[in-house]
């Protein structure tokens, strides 16, 4: 895949002329490019919607972000709470709750999260090309961002699921631990870690056909939730214990 060409692209129907991905990818794309225009559409008129009335009670995810002094933060792509709450304590232990998100889609929440100044102590494992070290988005250069990228989107994509699967995340988290003991910088302590998987975002990396994926959506997608959240306690198991 010409990860360069791809995201120099202007918007998501140049992606699909380009004919790089599967069947599944490409109509992920697709309901991607309306779900993006539709979630504007609903920003601009927040105002009239009782639901984004009802968020504005809630905390800032940003803020929290920033203000608490993680060693390890764990970013699940399009995580929605209300999904996750029922699969989570099956895997993980811990106090849940409700935050405002600073955006709706990936880059967009990438730029608000981490544009506002340097995190030269953090290290980012990412399974999105979005975070990268080769200056491929102007919009979010992410290598004068952070100390180091671990880029699993570069030698950890599957061509057969059309994703990166959180077992290759997993993997990039232990090269990160391990490039870090190389510098002798300590981690916890010195050093701080951002782990990016793409799930539970589709492509459902559980399921076989197409036609699977479409006729059993919300299956799939509580699913995705109970497989990431599974390899979320795995990496968890090997950094803190």
């Amino acid at each position: 895949m010409d990860i360069k060409k791809l995201l120099r692209l202007d918007n998501i129907e140049d992606y699909l002329k380009l004919d790089l991905f599967s069947l599944t990818t490409g109509l992920w794309l697709t309901s991607m490019k309306y779900k993006y225009y539709a979630y504007r559409i609903l920003h601009k008129y927040a105002r009239y919607n009782p639901i984004l009335q009802f968020t504005s009670n809630l905390e800032n995810q940003k803020e929290l972000i920033t203000k608490r002094e993680f060693d390890v933060l764990i970013v699940l792509d399009a995580c929605r709470y209300d999904v996750f709450s029922r699969v989570v304590y099956k895997y993980l232990d811990g106090k849940l709750k409700a935050v405002v998100s600073p955006a709706s889609v990936t880059i967009d929440w990438l730029k608000a999260t981490w544009l506002d100044r340097e995190r030269r102590d953090t290290i980012y494992v990412s399974a999105t090309p979005m975070v990268n070290k080769r200056s491929l988005l102007k919009s979010f250069d992410a290598k004068h961002i952070f100390y180091d990228i671990v880029e699993v989107w570069d030698w950890g994509w599957s061509n057969d699921l059309g994703t990166v699967p959180p077992n290759k995340v997993n993997l990039g988290v232990k090269v990160a631990l391990s490039r870090a003991k190389l510098k002798g910088l300590k981690f916890p302590g010195m050093m701080r870690l951002v782990v990016h998987y793409v799930q539970p975002h589709s492509p459902y990396v559980m399921l076989g056909s197409v036609l699977s994926k479409l006729s059993k959506y919300d299956d799939n997608k509580r699913t995705n939730y109970r497989l990431c959240s599974k390899k979320v306690r795995q990496i968890c198991w090997k950094i803190l214990y």
